[in-house]
């Protein structure tokens, strides 16, 4: 069969014909079965990394919930992965395979577009209302040649979605293709919770982690006691007292671990350096814009810090880390 590169928009003319044409119905298959569902508001963790979900456009993507799971777009799975995700049109087939680079876009470096006044009016009233999907028993999904099925916690088949012509797959599915632990979280300020994908721990890998937030915690408690805190003004002698702390920071050894390589390598290694730059030119020209950009960055830090430590718990509820340890 032809294959076809996918773009994740599938024609509407193919769904539209097996909809129509009962394409989907087969002895062996079920009916393709059209439901309403909710828009799901949370968010999504891929190890560190807050996982922004933009299709081909670089237009965010709806997730939804049914059946007491999320449903997350497979092309955007396939990007995780690092695999390359064509479109079997005559055989119904999404095809994942080869290799391309691996790659998370998260949330912190997505632009995206920017939505026109009857667009956020339009996604206000999905997410007030909900959204129509297919379940489609017919769409076969491949992965290196070999045909996947998919189940739910209770042993039950599952079957891909589609929803603006796209096609998604519950977030269990998408964990088990990609070889990854699923959870969910729920609070009240979170919106519609979290989900993690995680990747399995190496052996020491978390024990590392740990020991290494334990080392950053004293400090960090100590830059958010003095420096951190709000001030009308420059004070030098706080900026003073924060560079050999920041130091001490950029002086740990940076762990190896795949969960967190995001976090530490993408956002906390650069941040620590931009704070002791600037925190050195004030200290150096008592220019007021270096202050601000030291206190600006060194809040970043420490909520990426904050949050790196809640998503390995996997509890965002943590808000009192990191209070310095007792003596």
């Amino acid at each position: 069969a032809m294959r076809h590169p996918f773009r994740a928009r599938l024609s509407a003319l193919l769904f539209t014909a097996a909809l129509l044409a009962g394409f989907c119905v087969s002895y062996a298959v079920p009916a393709a079965q059209s439901v309403h569902v909710p828009v799901w508001r949370g968010s999504v963790y891929v190890n560190s990394a807050v996982a922004a979900i933009l299709d081909e456009e670089d237009n965010m993507q709806e997730l939804f919930s049914y059946n007491g799971t999320i449903y997350i777009p497979l092309r955007q799975a396939g990007a995780w992965m690092g695999k390359q995700v064509d479109w079997d049109q005559q055989g119904k087939t999404v095809v994942l395979s080869g290799r391309t680079t691996a790659r998370v876009l998260a949330a912190e470096e997505a632009t995206g577009n920017q939505q026109t006044p009857s667009e956020r009016a339009e996604k206000e009233e999905r997410e007030k209302n909900g959204i129509d999907i297919q379940i489609c028993p017919d769409i076969t999904v491949t992965m290196d040649g070999v045909e996947q099925r998919f189940h739910n916690v209770k042993g039950e088949r599952v079957y891909p979605a589609v929803y603006d012509q796209r096609v998604y797959l519950p977030v269990r599915s998408i964990g088990t293709l990609m070889g990854m632990e699923v959870t969910y979280y729920s609070a009240p300020d979170r919106g519609d919770g979290c989900v993690f994908l995680k990747t399995p721990w190496a052996e020491g890998e978390r024990a590392v982690l740990e020991a290494y937030l334990e080392q950053v915690r004293p400090i960090l408690a100590e830059l958010e006691g003095g420096f951190l805190r709000a001030v009308e003004e420059p004070d030098k002698a706080q900026a003073k007292a924060a560079l050999p702390l920041v130091e001490a920071l950029a002086a740990l050894e940076i762990p190896q671990s795949e969960f967190a390589q995001y976090r530490l390598e993408q956002c906390i290694r650069p941040l620590i350096e931009q704070v002791r730059a600037a925190l050195e030119r004030y200290l150096a020209d008592g220019a007021v814009g270096d202050y601000d950009a030291a206190v600006s960055d060194g809040t970043q830090l420490s909520s990426y810090y904050v949050n790196l430590h809640n998503v390995m718990l996997q509890d965002m509820a943590q808000y009192d880390w990191p209070v310095a340890p007792s003596a």
